[in-house]
């Protein structure tokens, strides 16, 4: 079975932080299968944009001794998983709306475009902590693996 891997990277060009995250393939004949879903999706998000979508900036394959790996190069997000969020306690009025309409904004630009997030839930949903407060981004969970169709 392949393994989905993730790792904080800098970018080249310029100086903004970026995650990496690669697809290692392992044997059987599943393999080829995941491999081949994990480019499908890397492709549809990266056609996303939108302030409450993870950005997608690259996509390819890294030539390794075991052949080819394909990745995907995202923006680099400063938070946690709403997941976390939850457990520590319950999000209260106003910040739950806002989130909420957030998470909304971002589902209704990709079904606007013929896409699905096929699992929302909280483990989904990334809270960013910047200068002008928290807000959401939608994601995928890099340890279930991808969940966006078309």
């Amino acid at each position: 079975m392949g393994q989905d891997r993730g790792v904080l990277a800098h970018n080249c060009v310029g100086t903004r932080k970026t995650a990496a995250r690669g697809f290692l393939a392992g044997g059987g004949s599943a393999a080829g299968e995941l491999r081949a879903r994990f480019l499908r999706e890397a492709r549809i998000t990266a056609a996303l944009q939108h302030p409450h979508i993870v950005a997608v900036h690259d996509l390819g394959e890294a030539v390794t001794v075991e052949g080819s790996a394909p990745f995907l190069v995202m923006e680099f997000l400063r938070g946690q998983g709403l997941e976390a969020v939850v457990r520590r306690g319950a999000v209260i009025g106003q910040e739950a709306a806002r989130w909420g309409a957030q998470i909304c904004d971002a589902l209704a630009e990709a079904h606007a475009s013929g896409i699905l997030h096929r699992d929302i839930m909280p483990a989904n949903v990334f809270v960013t902590a910047s200068g002008g407060g928290e807000g959401t981004r939608l994601r995928d969970r890099p340890s279930r693996g991808s969940r966006w169709d078309r």
